[in-house]
């Protein structure tokens, strides 16, 4: 269902009472609205904070049999460029976290001098092993320099400002 009426950053009680007869039809029609993610206003026009009206007006309903078979169903609201309005991304399968995305595999040196490193890539390491599925260590390689070697970089910055 609908989150709320009032989502927008002014308002009047015409705007009010065409929101709540929008609303009640979504109801009487047992849509859903598939799970957003980004800006919380999909519509913005003005050149100055006195000026400036937003609103979430875009919107992306579906029907129970849609919604369940498309359980992982995501948007995204993009950044506006030319237009007032923010585009949609639709996923019928939700999305990738961007982090897991854009975040290169990127080997630290300093790795070689902790005491457990050897030890992790003689228990990871296969040289019989495809390479493809030997990308999987890389993944395994940064888990552990999260529970091990830890952040030397946060690390480096707690010392300095000791110092």
């Amino acid at each position: 269902m609908l989150k709320g009426l009032l989502e927008r950053s002014l308002s009047c009680d015409e705007v009010n009472r065409r929101s709540k007869k929008f609303n009640d039809w979504i109801n009487i029609m047992e849509l859903l609205e598939v799970e957003f993610s980004g800006p919380s206003h999909t519509w913005a026009r003005g050149l100055s904070d006195e000026t400036r009206k937003s609103a979430r007006l875009d919107r992306v309903l579906c029907n129970n049999e849609r919604a369940s078979r498309f359980s992982a169903a995501s948007v995204r609201y993009l950044p506006t460029i030319q237009s007032d309005h923010c585009p949609l991304l639709i996923s019928p399968n939700g999305f990738v976290p961007l982090e897991a995305l854009n975040k290169p595999f990127r080997f630290q040196a300093a790795w070689l001098t902790h005491e457990k490193f050897q030890e992790f890539m003689y228990s990871n390491w296969s040289n019989e092993a495809p390479l493809v599925p030997f990308f999987i260590l890389f993944t395994q390689l940064q888990q552990w320099n999260k529970d091990v070697f830890h952040n030397i970089f946060r690390e480096k910055r707690e010392l300095m400002a000791r110092i």
